[in-house]
């Protein structure tokens, strides 16, 4: 994580919360070479890679956490602290 930080590739993601970072193509695309192969070196390339492809989930971890906290306004009081029951159809997994 180090190095991804050293690289400068971390921007300030404007439509989230502070203090979440974010990683673009943009951005890797115009690293100079020296700076992509520090990140190649350091094993580092697969983390960044990861996270440009999940970014496309931000959406739906917004709409969880909304549901979350809606399901949570509507609690007994009898549940364990701390937990949320979920309807099944929040969770989908594509194949």
């Amino acid at each position: 994580m180090q190095t991804i930080y050293e690289s400068g590739l971390l921007q300030t993601w404007m439509d989230v919360p502070q203090k979440l970072y974010r990683i673009t193509l943009k951005s890797l695309s115009e690293l100079d070479d020296q700076s992509f192969l520090h990140l190649r070196h350091n094993s580092a390339l697969p983390i960044v890679f990861a996270h440009i492809f999940s970014q496309n989930r931000v959406g739906r971890i917004k709409e969880l956490a909304q549901e979350r906290q809606q399901l949570g306004e509507q609690s007994s009081g009898d549940d364990i602290p701390g937990t949320v029951e979920y309807p099944d159809h929040i969770f989908r997994f594509s194949t």
